[in-house]
């Protein structure tokens, strides 16, 4: 099933948000899921799932995950499933994000779900999570 403009939209400010706001990202590997990139690697499944964006340095010592999630998607069991796997990995890494794009209206919705699922695996204390908006 092809993805929808929002979807797109949302990848798109959350690329963004990594190439300049995340700190020194000429060190990073950068792979995304956005379409029309001929060439460009998939991000690695991360158990199940495989998210938008991921990026990490080499030697892996910081590690970044992202999503974009349209409002609809945002409540569904598969999304808090992927969300899950993606904290858990996440949780193996001393300086990792997890960055969560969605439509401005489901913003504090996002934030909410990420702090129940944060609190669901006492390892992922030090992970941090952002909520990036399409505003």
């Amino acid at each position: 099933m092809g993805e929808s403009a929002r979807h797109i939209g949302l990848l798109v400010k959350l690329v963004e948000h990594v190439r300049t706001r995340t700190g020194d990202t000429q060190q990073l590997a950068l792979l995304h899921d956005l379409p029309g990139m001929i060439g460009c690697e998939k991000p690695p499944k991360l158990g199940a799932y495989r998210p938008d964006l991921y990026a990490t340095d080499a030697p892996t010592t910081r590690v970044i995950v992202g999503e974009a999630k349209t409002s609809r998607d945002l409540e569904t069991a598969h999304s808090k499933e992927q969300l899950r796997s993606f904290i858990r990995h996440l949780a193996l890494y001393p300086d990792s994000h997890l960055i969560l794009a969605v439509p401005w209206s489901s913003r504090a919705r996002a934030q909410q779900i990420l702090t129940v699922l944060s609190n669901e695996n006492s390892d992922s204390t030090h992970v941090k999570f952002v909520v990036i908006d399409d505003l």
